[in-house]
């Protein structure tokens, strides 16, 4: 009986140490299981929480930066004193004052479209008026038609479309029809640098500028001595035929006259048909050219 008792005991404490060793591996089987999950969530979780993102440089902030909102749109620009107008109070305009204009049958000519003479003046607004001005007296003083149209040319080249252009271009026209008539009457210029009276060089510088009546009105003074000159049948004879070449009907009668005086019949037929052409009607016919005097 104390044999089967002891071998009880023996079977039972081996039973309970077996007992108490899978209760202890069992636990420290937990523990490890534990500690692994521990270290597991500790390899997996942390690093995702500690990795941070760089973050985007900072952009100074100037008046056309735009804030950004909590829901992601883009506000208005940022208001600052220097893009933000002052505001500046408004006075109202007096109401325009409409002026009765009387009734017309044709339009005005403010309404028509401008002229050579406008068309002139607004060109000439980049011209040195001054220096414009002194060149149109110098031009006005000069006496001598060669001379007159030479400074007619450069003032045109200097000056293109100045105020002066409509009166230019009929002084130039003249002029160059004085070069040829000069040149046919066979007058110098030092016949034009003859001092007279106020009336004379008046006249004087109308006929360099092709007034056919001007350069009559010199002849008559040369003819008469009268106006500070003194008689001179060439000067008279040559101003004559100068006035006949620029379109005088009564100084073409005359130079005809006189060549035919003189013999001179072919030419006193040529300055005839002038005069008639220019609108002169003689009171007589001139002699038979074949009565001997």
């Amino acid at each position: 009986m104390g044999k089967y008792n002891q071998m009880f005991w023996r079977t039972c404490g081996s039973r309970w140490l077996a007992c108490l060793v899978g209760i202890v591996s069992f636990s420290a089987g937990a523990t490890d299981v534990d500690e692994g999950a521990a270290l597991k969530k500790s390899t997996v979780s942390t690093p995702l929480k500690s990795v941070v993102k760089p973050k985007p440089a900072l952009k100074p902030v100037t008046t056309a930066t735009k804030a950004s909102k909590p829901d992601g749109r883009e506000s208005s620009p940022l208001k600052t004193a220097a893009n933000t107008p002052v505001a500046r109070p408004q006075t109202a305009s007096p109401p325009a004052k409409s002026t009765p204009r009387p009734p017309f049958s044709s339009p005005p000519k403010a309404l028509e479209s401008p002229g050579p003479l406008a068309a002139a003046r607004s060109s000439s607004l980049q011209i040195d008026p001054v220096a414009m001005d002194d060149r149109w007296r110098t031009l006005q003083a000069t006496l001598r038609p060669n001379k007159l149209v030479r400074l007619c040319e450069n003032f045109e080249r200097d000056f293109p479309g100045s105020y002066y252009s409509e009166m230019l271009v009929e002084i130039l026209a003249g002029a160059r029809k004085a070069v040829k008539a000069q040149r046919i009457a066979g007058l110098s210029s030092d016949a034009l640098e003859d001092r007279g009276d106020a009336e004379y060089q008046r006249e004087l510088g109308g006929a360099v500028r092709g007034a056919h009546a001007a350069a009559f009105k010199v002849a008559q003074m040369y003819r008469d001595g009268s106006n500070g000159l003194p008689q001179n049948t060439l000067r008279f004879s040559q101003w004559l035929r100068f006035a006949a070449e620029l379109g005088n009907g009564v100084a073409s009668w005359e130079v005809a006259t006189l060549f035919n005086y003189a013999g001179r019949i072919g030419d006193a037929a040529h300055y005839e048909a002038k005069a008639i052409e220019f609108g002169y009607t003689p009171t007589k016919r001139l002699p038979t050219r074949s009565i001997n005097y």
